[in-house]
C-alpha cells in the first residue's frame, strides 16, 4: 500500500511538473508599453499590443547615428580621427544600402517623402561599435585580431501620421572568437565586411518581423 502511494505521488509530480513547463513564461514589457514578441533571429522584437501593421507600404528612413562602444577610442590612439569619422560614416552608408536591399527592392516596400496613413517611420542607431583591429594610418603596422567586430543595431518604429511609438526591433551582432586561436588581420576590406553582414541580418530581421506583424493582424 506504501509503495503504491509513493508510485502514485511520484506520477502526480511529474504531472504536475508537466503542466508547469508548458505554461507560458512572464511577458516582457518595456517600460513604453512595448511587448515582446518571438522571432527567428537573435534580437528583440518588440510591438505595441494591439497596434495594427497591415496598412503599411511605405517607409520613411531617418539618417542612422553610429557611435564607438565607450573607451573604444582611447583605446585605438593609433587610428586618427578622420578615420573614426570614415569608419562612421561607412557604417552608416552600408546600413543605408542593406536596408534598401532587404526593405525596398526585397520586401517590396517604397520610401515616401510625406507621412501618409500607409507609412512607417524607421528612426535607426548603430551603438556599442567594437572594431577590434581597426585600419592604421601608420602603413607599417598590421592589426591582428582573434574576433570578430561587434555591434548594436536598435530602429524605433513609429506610425507617421501619429507619431506613435508602435515597435522596436533591437539586435547585438559579433564579437564572436574566430576559433583555434586564429587571428585574422583587420583591414578597411575586411572591417567593412564584417559590419554589412551584421547590418544585412538585422534588416532581415526587422522584414520578417514586419512580415509577421501583418499576417497576425489579418488572422
Amino acid at each position: 500500500m506504501t509503495t503504491r502511494r509513493v508510485l502514485l505521488g511520484a506520477i502526480g509530480c511529474a504531472a504536475i511538473m508537466a503542466g508547469c513547463r508548458n505554461l507560458p513564461g512572464p511577458t516582457e514589457v518595456t517600460p513604453d508599453g512595448l511587448q515582446r514578441v518571438p522571432s527567428r533571429r537573435a534580437g528583440g522584437v518588440f510591438r505595441l499590443p494591439g497596434a495594427p501593421f497591415a496598412q503599411y507600404r511605405r517607409l520613411i528612413l531617418e539618417p542612422v547615428t553610429v557611435s564607438f562602444i565607450e573607451g573604444w577610442e582611447k583605446s585605438h590612439p593609433e587610428t586618427s580621427d578622420k578615420e573614426k569619422r570614415r569608419m562612421r560614416e561607412e557604417a552608416a552608408q552600408l546600413f543605408r544600402e542593406e536596408f534598401e536591399r532587404e526593405l525596398i527592392k526585397g520586401g517590396k516596400y517604397t520610401f515616401a517623402q510625406d507621412p501618409g496613413a500607409d507609412v512607417l517611420i524607421v528612426a535607426p542607431t548603430i551603438t556599442d561599435l567594437d572594431v577590434p583591429a581597426p585600419y592604421s594610418d601608420n602603413m607599417d603596422m598590421r592589426t591582428m585580431s582573434p574576433r570578430s567586430i561587434s555591434l548594436r543595431v536598435t530602429a524605433e518604429l513609429r506610425d507617421a501620421p501619429t507619431g506613435k511609438l508602435v515597435g522596436r526591433i533591437d539586435m547585438f551582432a559579433g564579437g564572436e572568437e574566430y576559433g583555434l586561436h586564429e587571428f585574422r588581420e583587420g583591414n578597411r576590406t575586411t572591417n567593412a565586411f564584417e559590419v554589412r553582414n551584421h547590418v544585412r541580418e538585422w534588416s532581415r530581421l526587422l522584414r520578417e518581423a514586419l512580415n509577421v506583424a501583418k499576417t497576425e493582424r489579418q488572422r
